[in-house]
């Protein structure tokens, strides 16, 4: 029997999830672990910030994720209408499509710092103004025919595919394919915008002017940051959709 860690919250819109569960018997078809080491997949409700989180605190233990829309997009997220419906995939997860989506790494160095530290980044990294009404000044560019852009203004975004929907899209970026071999990049309210799709590759961002703070994944990681390399790295995690569902049209409908 199949182990399941099932990640919900209070919030009203997964109350019929937790029903399912509690009053339907769904658990029936599955068994609960209440050990995450111990699940063979993590069942997440919610919208896409909390499919983020539970990647952020569960990928370690390198199982997939199926993720349940009880948010407002879902872009990342299975529309599941019934207990039915959930229970129909449980009993042929095999059936399920798994996309491995590759994050990003970031060497990130500090003014005055002697060594640079790392981080991940499921969605995106980015680089802004410490304080609102300031600006930073600096340069992108890539390994691979991407020339040296500079920038003035808030700051820059990476993005991977599956974070092109996220911070990027919101402030005008191209969104990308799940699976893609490419990254998203968007300037943020700079004087000459800047708003490209690049093969994977080593990107690099330098501060030349102006205090500026970096993000991963909406989380801040670093003040007063003077460098940034950015490159995919070999660190992944998988998603499940569920047979026949169209995950992509979504994406490039909103």
């Amino acid at each position: 029997m199949k182990h399941v860690y099932l990640l919900t919250n209070q919030d009203k819109r997964n109350r019929d999830i937790n029903r399912w569960f509690k009053e339907k018997g769904l658990s029936g078809s599955l068994k609960l672990a209440v050990n995450p080491a111990r699940a063979d997949w993590f069942v997440v409700a919610g919208g896409d910030g909390a499919l983020l989180r539970a990647i952020s605190l569960f990928r370690k233990y390198n199982k997939p994720f199926f993720g349940i829309n009880r948010g407002t997009s879902g872009f990342l997220l299975n529309q599941i209408a019934s207990a039915e419906e959930l229970a129909k995939v449980f009993l042929n997860f095999s059936a399920c499509k798994l996309i491995k989506l590759n994050m990003l790494k970031g060497e990130f160095t500090a003014a005055g710092a002697k060594q640079a530290k790392n981080f991940y980044a499921f969605n995106d990294f980015y680089i802004k103004a410490s304080r609102g009404n300031d600006r930073i000044v600096g340069a992108i560019k890539g390994t691979k025919n991407f020339p040296k852009h500079e920038f003035d203004g808030d700051g820059v975004i990476i993005s991977t595919p599956q974070g092109s929907t996220a911070y990027n899209y919101a402030a005008g970026g191209a969104i990308i394919s799940l699976g893609a071999n490419q990254l998203a990049i968007k300037s943020i309210c700079t004087k000459k915008s800047l708003r490209a799709v690049v093969p994977d590759q080593g990107i690099t961002v330098e501060i030349g002017r102006g205090r500026a703070t970096a993000y991963a994944d909406h989380s801040k990681i670093l003040t007063n940051v003077k460098k940034v390399k950015v490159k995919p790295s070999r660190e992944a995690v998988r998603l499940a959709f569920k047979p026949g569902y169209d995950f992509e049209s979504k994406r490039w409908h909103v």
